[in-house]
């Protein structure tokens, strides 16, 4: 179990990430903030990471990036600096003197659901969980057919090859991933887990570019929930999204509201 309590999150979108996260990362408490360590891949940004107590303050351009320095200079594999903080209202934090030093900001919506709105499965498709190697291998190159061209491809295949290893031990212990097929290619995918006090998690809603809208994504929503239902007993659904994305959009249309807010930010190099 990570060394801070899930409880000092103060949101559902942090919570239950450290719950899932908690075979490979590990929570240092410290005054104002925790320090989030994933060692098994040290090129996650959102692994590796400060999660700060407030939103961002003026003066915090620079006493952030030295709280990461001296959490994570001494490991050379670290190149990134990334920082995350719940919002407190609707108003934009103080992120504009990170963002001028060439920050990424990622503004986030935690979405809730009780009930999950379910779609029918696409024409010519076949929805089922993962399983052996030739799955993974396909859910391997759809993380990469989806890279975001914000991410180097060279970082981020490394970055993506450990998060599907990690994803496919999780999947056999405890969760579930399930993939909607056309014959044996993998067209999208989404894993759920379990996230404690009948609370489930998505992860990673993704398909590949050529078959989108076409319902696939609602599709592997449904499917994850009545998955979760029927296997984990959950009754919350929890997703995080790009509060600004079309994403969202799609959660929304599958029954989910927002509940509350998230911030990031991160720096490639830092």
């Amino acid at each position: 179990m990570p060394a801070t309590s899930n409880e000092r999150f103060r949101t559902l979108g942090w919570r239950t990430e450290a719950h899932i996260e908690r075979d490979r990362c590990t929570f240092e408490e410290r005054d104002g903030f925790v320090v989030m360590r994933t060692p098994s891949n040290p090129g996650y940004f959102m692994g590796n990471m400060l999660i700060f107590d407030r939103e961002p303050a003026p003066g915090d351009e620079e006493s952030w990036p030295r709280l990461f320095e001296d959490a994570f200079g001494a490991d050379e594999r670290v190149k990134h600096a990334s920082f995350a903080w719940s919002f407190e209202d609707e108003e934009a934090a103080h992120v504009s003197a990170f963002v001028d030093r060439g920050y990424a900001f990622q503004n986030h919506a935690v979405l809730t659901t009780e009930r999950v709105r379910e779609c029918p499965v696409p024409d010519g498709l076949h929805v089922r969980p993962l399983h052996g190697d030739r799955d993974w291998s396909e859910q391997l190159a759809l993380g990469l057919a989806t890279r975001e061209d914000q991410y180097e491809a060279g970082p981020y295949a490394r970055f993506k090859t450990a998060q599907v290893a990690y994803h496919r031990h999780i999947a056999q212990a405890y969760g579930v991933w399930i993939g909607a097929f056309d014959g044996s290619r993998l067209t999208g995918s989404c894993g759920i887990f379990p996230a404690g006090a009948g609370l489930a998690r998505y992860q990673d809603v993704g398909v590949l570019p050529e078959y989108r809208n076409r319902g696939i994504a609602r599709c592997l929503i449904g499917a994850a929930a009545r998955h979760a239902r029927e296997h984990f007993g959950a009754h919350t659904f929890v997703i995080v999204a790009d509060a600004d994305g079309f994403p969202k959009t799609i959660y929304e249309r599958a029954g989910f509201a927002r509940s509350q807010r998230e911030g990031a930010l991160w720096i490639a190099q830092r």
